[in-house]
Formats: C-alpha cells, sequence, structure tokens
C-alpha cells in the first residue's frame, strides 16, 4: 500500500462523518397533540384541522364505545396498503404519530407515503364502515355553523427537577374553536399536586390533578388571544406569547423546583427563527464543500508526484548519477 493511499484514510473518513452531522439549519416543526374517541358509532373529532403542512401529529385514539363488535380500527390507506393500522381495544389508549406533509401525503418514520381522502387526508375503520374523517390544513370545518374543535392531551410532570406541561405550547389551526383538554397528572412523584389553571382579573379557574395518574377533562372555547369561554360565561384571561396563557396554581411561582409552570395556547404553526430564514446553505453543505474542495486540491497534488515518479523525463538526479552521466 503506497503512501498516499494512507493518506486518504483520514479525508475518507472526515467525508463519512460530516455526511451524518446534524443540520443545524433545519426548522423545528410545528407539532400537535391531539386526541381522537370513538363515541356512539363516530370518531370525535371526524375532522381534525392542522396549522400547515409540515406539521407532526401525535394522536391518541381511545375508543369508548363499548356497543361496537368488533371493535373498531384506526387505519389511513395508502393504495390498497394501510400504512397506519391501530385495533382499537375498549378503554384503551393507542398512539400513532406522522407528518402531514401534503394534501394527501404523510411521512411515517421516514417514509412518504400517498393516501385516500378527498381534500384532505382520510382516516376509517376496516371493521365499521361508519366511522370516517378527515385531516385537514387551516380550513372551516364542513359546516360553517359548527366551531371546529381540537384535542389535546397536557401532561403536568417533573423533568430534570422542573414542573413543566408537556406540550407547554398547544397551536390552533384558527380561532374561535373549542378546545377538548385532557389534563394528565404524569409526574414520577405519586403525591405531586398540580392544576390546570386560567387567571382572570383576581380570579383563578382551577382544575385539579392532585396526584399521579389523576386526569382531568376541560372543555371550553378559545374565541381570541387571552379571550375563552369557559361554563357558558365569557373571559377575558392572561396572555402570553400573543396567545392565551394556561398555568399550574402550585408551581406559577419561582420559587419552587426554580421554575415556573406556564402554558399557551397560540393560533398557527411555529414560525422559523429569524437566524434560520437568512441566505445561505447548510452547515452539513458548507463543510462537506469545503473538505471537498481541499481533498481535491490534496489529490491533485498526490496525482503529480505519482506521475512525475512514473515519467521516464521526470528522474531525479541521482538516477543520472548512476549513469555516470553530469
Amino acid at each position: 500500500m503506497t503512501g498516499w493511499q494512507k493518506a486518504s484514510y483520514p479525508l475518507v473518513g472526515a467525508l463519512i462523518l460530516l455526511a451524518f452531522l446534524p443540520n443545524a439549519s433545519a426548522p423545528g416543526e410545528p407539532r400537535l397533540e391531539l386526541t381522537v374517541l370513538v363515541q356512539n358509532g363516530a370518531f370525535v373529532p371526524s375532522t381534525i384541522l392542522i396549522p400547515s403542512y409540515g406539521t407532526v401529529l401525535n394522536l391518541t385514539i381511545r375508543n369508548e364505545d363499548a356497543t361496537l363488535i368488533p371493535a373498531p380500527t384506526f387505519t389511513i390507506r395508502s393504495g390498497t396498503t394501510d400504512v397506519v393500522d391501530l385495533a382499537l381495544n375498549l378503554s384503551v389508549n393507542w398512539t400513532v404519530e406522522f407528518t402531514v406533509t401534503g394534501p394527501n401525503a404523510i411521512r411515517v418514520g421516514t417514509t412518504d407515503h400517498v393516501v385516500t381522502g378527498v381534500g384532505g387526508i382520510a382516516f376509517r375503520s376496516r371493521s365499521q364502515s361508519t366511522l370516517a374523517g378527515l385531516i385537514l390544513v387551516g380550513v372551516a370545518p364542513p359546516d360553517p355553523n359548527e366551531m371546529p374543535v381540537v384535542y389535546v392531551r397536557i401532561n403536568a410532570t417533573t423533568v430534570n427537577d422542573k414542573t413543566v406541561f408537556v406540550p407547554d405550547t398547544i397551536r390552533l389551526p384558527q380561532t374561535p374553536v373549542r378546545v377538548h383538554a385532557l389534563i394528565v397528572n404524569t409526574d414520577p412523584s405519586s403525591t405531586m399536586q398540580h392544576s390546570f389553571s386560567f387567571r382572570s382579573g383576581a380570579t383563578d379557574y382551577n382544575y385539579w390533578v392532585n396526584r399521579s395518574g389523576d386526569s382531568i377533562e376541560v372543555e371550553f372555547e378559545i374565541l381570541a388571544a387571552g379571550r375563552i369561554r369557559l361554563g357558558g360565561a365569557e373571559l377575558v384571561v392572561e396572555q402570553a406569547k400573543g396567545g392565551t396563557q394556561f398555568f399550574c396554581l402550585p408551581h406559577r411561582g419561582a420559587g419552587m423546583l426554580g421554575t415556573g409552570m406556564l402554558g399557551t395556547f397560540v393560533v398557527g404553526a411555529e414560525a422559523r427563527p429569524e437566524s434560520v430564514v437568512e441566505n445561505g446553505v447548510f452547515l452539513r453543505a458548507y463543510w462537506i464543500g469545503l473538505v471537498g474542495i481541499f481533498a481535491t486540491i490534496l489529490l491533485m497534488i498526490v496525482a503529480y508526484w505519482v506521475i512525475k515518479g512514473q515519467s521516464v523525463h521526470h528522474r531525479d538526479h541521482s538516477g543520472h548519477v548512476r549513469r555516470g552521466l553530469p
């Protein structure tokens, strides 16, 4: 093995390493965590609104209809293939996550699929023909008099010694919108108490999950940023990040566990950071380009010396001396 072949190994290794570097400029995808129930022979909601294409949709599907025999499924089909297919046993939560990449396209894992649906992505049940629904991007529901409903699950928990909501930002497709929130205490501490609260003036509206494993369902309407309808009463509540703020009453202040516990309902997809929305190239492509340029220059130098060493017109002076030439 020649010396120049050995010298090329580090360059090849560097190119392979850079190929697997994360894309430092890739924007974060908007993400929605929603719950779909099977109730009274129907998916609820049957129309799921998302803010934009590129949204990561994390769905929790729960069958609460004991009259459906056999058990329904939650199915999304691509041609004759079921790319999402969950058997929904009674009172069991099932989850699936995929990215909505187009009006009739989803990405499951790393695989893209063209799926069925008129004007959106259809989901259905293989075993119950009356169960059907549609995933649409930021459009009004079919009935203009019907307020769209968003189902969301919010976990109240502790992560790395900080009390947090997961997720702490819920992105809505539009306002007004009815929100059906499932609040679950998933705290590692079995006795940790949390609440899901709104503040209107000097009054707090609290919904408690007093210990790990407790859950509560809360339904309200978000009419605009900082304006909700709760239990038939219209309230002006606190705002944050341009949206409607909710919080945990025991952990709102900064004194306990070093953090406040706040969350926000906002409208629309997450905006790309200004530092990302700029002309230029991805960091990985930039470094691969630089390595490629230096590798090309080095290979030209190596090629020159190899050619020189093989040519009879480029022998060094020692060859002349051996033949007795000046």
